[in-house]
């Protein structure tokens, strides 16, 4: 197909599956699937020309589908208490104590419409990432094709999506295993696959603006910085940073009261 033709059809599909994909982020209601959307722009972006020419430039819209999905996703598991979580009806039990999934009961807070709107931007969220993953790779290696990408990630507020993912990982991990069973929507495959690719791009956004991650790698509360100088000189040696004084403490205390830097 030639390289235009190509272009104006994938702008087309990316255009319908914007409006499809709306319905999974609450935006109104259409007859038609996410899921399905998804597919088809997962299909045409096995194209070179496509992630060039079209996903790149769109990289903003990419990223901002992708980040509203992960917020509805993970909302069942943000704060004190689950909304949405998989028990044995008679004994309590988890999936984390084996239980198969036709035995488990779903206990939820979410309405009926809520519930279906969960599972299908849970279904859709794979596929939007198999969409950005392209764009992300090429952009990495072409300056020119960095450049534009950056731009469009920083519109979108790139930073704060991988760093919401990224802070949001602990709690992900526990939630699976104990509360959902991971091979549902094959959860248990892409969110490693979405929490690697935020990283990549926080990655990306901190070696152009000097953000730092915090020095403790198992610190569960911001991570990394969303804006350059928000976390502190480590106390000990003044050169790498942590997000909190508890963060310094934590690692200061790991290393038997000597700090490690």
């Amino acid at each position: 197909m030639p390289r235009k033709l190509y272009q104006k059809s994938s702008i087309r599909f990316l255009r319908s599956g914007d409006v499809a994909l709306g319905v999974a982020l609450g935006e109104g209601r259409t007859y038609s699937s996410p899921f399905s959307a998804a597919i088809v722009l997962r299909t045409l972006c096995t194209a070179p020309a496509v992630v060039s020419d079209v996903l790149i430039p769109a990289a903003a819209g990419l990223l901002h589908c992708l980040g509203r999905a992960y917020a509805r996703f993970s909302g069942v598991f943000r704060g004190d208490e689950f909304r949405l979580f998989y028990v044995h009806p008679e004994d309590g039990r988890s999936p984390i104590d084996g239980v198969p999934i036709p035995e488990l009961s779903i206990i939820t807070t979410l309405d009926d419409d809520e519930l279906d709107t969960w599972h299908r931007t849970t279904e859709a969220l794979p596929n939007l990432l198999h969409i950005f993953e392209p764009a992300l790779r090429r952009a990495a290696g072409d300056a020119v094709l960095e450049e534009r990408f950056v731009s469009e990630v920083v519109s979108a507020d790139g930073v704060s999506f991988a760093a919401d993912v990224l802070q949001m990982r602990a709690a992900a991990a526990d939630y699976l295993a104990e509360w959902y069973p991971p091979s549902l929507h094959d959860v248990g495959t892409w969110l490693p696959v979405l929490q690697e690719t935020a990283k990549q791009v926080w990655q990306m956004l901190a070696e152009r603006f000097g953000l730092e991650e915090c020095a403790y790698p198992d610190c569960t509360k911001d991570v990394v910085e969303v804006s350059k100088g928000t976390f502190s000189k480590c106390g000990g040696c003044g050169r790498v940073r942590y997000c909190s004084k508890a963060c310094q403490v934590y690692l200061h205390c790991i290393n038997h009261n000597a700090f490690f830097c």
